[in-house]
């Protein structure tokens, strides 16, 4: 039996005191950005529907239906549960602010003379939008974006509506000497741009009405359209008392799990650039 799991669920992070210190030092992070001194933003760096030209020496990279570029010399990274700026400057796409684990050292915070750079691209669950209102109208290569607070050389925050769900927004922001010029190259994305993966947390389970969860290999295979061809073999992850989790390139993909002689069912699950999808149980002995 099959279950289609095409759903965009949400991560269940676990943090300790330690994650919860981190996760504060990012909000005063952001809080510091938007109480930075002001700066008048550039309204419109390319005009409505214009084209973003990717610099000599960058690389674009997308998720959300957005894009944005960085220098090549540029650390870049997916939902890291431990966020921090590495010299020239860093990339964070993904739930990495929401997932600061407890093990994480000390997060190292751009200041204007330390020569470093941090920019993040995340989803962020508001569904009260509260920053309408208060928020200043910008329009960025004919995307609209609400910037909290003000603005200078150094530190920005803005929000973007969702469009694929009304409760979320997409938060990008910055900190560092070259933030702006950064968030600066914000479009829609194309094709140019490497596209984030995305996270599918599942869970496996043997037995009928008492269940038992599963530890071992979760095999999965990417789904292609009929008639193109196959480009990767059957892969697999490990489970560890029922759980198990996987970083993907965005598709579809069929997961199942191995019980003995249990049959098992196979779930189909869609992996979304920046998200964390949660599939539905895969069930064996019957399921």
């Amino acid at each position: 039996m099959e279950t289609d799991s095409t759903l965009t669920g949400r991560g269940r992070p676990r943090i300790g005191s330690k994650g919860l210190a981190a996760s504060a030092a990012i909000v005063v992070l952001v809080a510091a950005l938007v109480l930075s001194a002001p700066l008048r933003p550039r309204n419109s760096p390319g005009g409505t529907g214009s084209m973003v030209t990717i610099p000599v020496g960058w690389a674009a990279y997308s998720a959300y239906g957005l894009q944005i570029s960085v220098p090549k010399s540029w650390t870049v990274r997916f939902f890291s549960i431990c966020p921090g700026a590495s010299r020239p400057g860093s990339l964070y796409i993904g739930e990495s602010t929401s997932n600061v684990s407890a093990s994480c050292p000390a997060i190292l915070t751009p200041t204007p003379a330390s020569g470093l750079d941090l920019v993040f691209l995340y989803v962020v669950h508001d569904s009260g939008h509260s920053h309408r209102g208060t928020a200043r109208r910008l329009n960025i290569h004919g995307i609209l974006v609400n910037q909290i607070g003000q603005s200078t050389v150094s530190s920005t925050v803005w929000m973007i509506e969702s469009k694929s769900d009304s409760t979320d927004q997409i938060a990008i922001s910055g900190a560092g000497r070259q933030a702006l010029t950064i968030l600066s190259t914000l479009s829609v994305a194309t094709r140019r741009a490497q596209p984030a993966p995305g996270v599918v947390d599942g869970e496996a389970y043997s037995g009928g009405v008492t269940q038992t969860p599963l530890s071992g290999t979760i095999r999965y295979l990417r789904m292609y359209p009929t008639g193109t061809p196959r480009t990767e073999p059957l892969l697999a992850v490990q489970a560890s008392q029922g759980h198990y989790s996987a970083t993907l390139v965005p598709g579809t993909y069929r997961f199942n799990a191995f019980a003995g002689s249990a049959p098992c069912g196979t779930v189909s699950v869609t992996v979304i650039s920046g998200r964390t999808v949660t599939a539905h149980p895969i069930t064996c002995n019957g399921g």
